[in-house]
């Protein structure tokens, strides 16, 4: 590709819109059997729209107004997700028929989430790791995704940050900051799943 393709590209992304479909696409199909739990969905809808506004890909990048439930129900009008129903909670999948339509969505979106998906695939190999020692590895990886996924990211910019979504995840009880000791959540808990969900964006 040429550096004018590049920036096309670049440019692209970074005008990219985080619509209902596309938010759901990354999310469905990245977990186990493109199915989950309908409160667990619904929670984890909501945290990718709180990092999309709290740590924006960009300025000229637009995010859905809608909640997370209210994406669910959006989905489920347009046909993209199927719901069975379940005396513990219903559980929404992936309608396979769709599937096509799905990645292309998902494919659409991924790069906004690749730095906090970079982070979190290291916490889930790496469930105790020292805070610099997780940047250091950030850096050596991200430059490869960045030319892959054709991210604007400045690599003086990517220090800073990796610290907010750092924070972020924390916020979120995705990940504990003890002594610049990083630790992943309970392996039973909801917040791991989540955790390993984010991670899968960019397996």
């Amino acid at each position: 590709i040429t550096l004018t393709g590049k920036r096309i590209m670049t440019s692209i992304n970074d005008a990219a819109v985080a619509n209902p479909v596309s938010l759901m696409s990354l999310i469905i199909l990245s977990t186990h059997k493109h199915a989950m739990d309908e409160k667990a969905l619904e929670w984890q809808l909501n945290f990718y729209l709180t990092l999309l506004r709290k740590a924006p890909f960009s300025s000229a990048m637009q995010v859905t107004q809608l909640t997370g439930a209210e994406i669910i129900q959006y989905c489920e009008r347009l046909e993209v997700i199927l719901r069975q129903k379940h005396p513990f909670g219903d559980i929404l999948l992936a309608i396979p028929e769709k599937a096509v339509l799905l990645t292309y969505f998902r494919n659409n979106n991924m790069h906004m989430f690749a730095l906090p998906s970079l982070i979190a695939c290291l916490l889930i190999n790496n469930p105790k790791i020292d805070k610099e020692e997780l940047k250091r590895v950030c850096f050596q990886v991200f430059p490869f995704i960045k030319a892959e996924l054709s991210i604007h990211c400045s690599l003086k910019t990517l220090p800073e940050l990796m610290e907010k979504h750092i924070q972020l995840l924390a916020d979120e009880g995705l990940l504990t900051i003890t002594d610049n000791l990083i630790a992943a959540p309970d392996t039973s808990s909801h917040q791991f799943i989540s955790l390993s969900v984010l991670a899968n964006t960019i397996k």
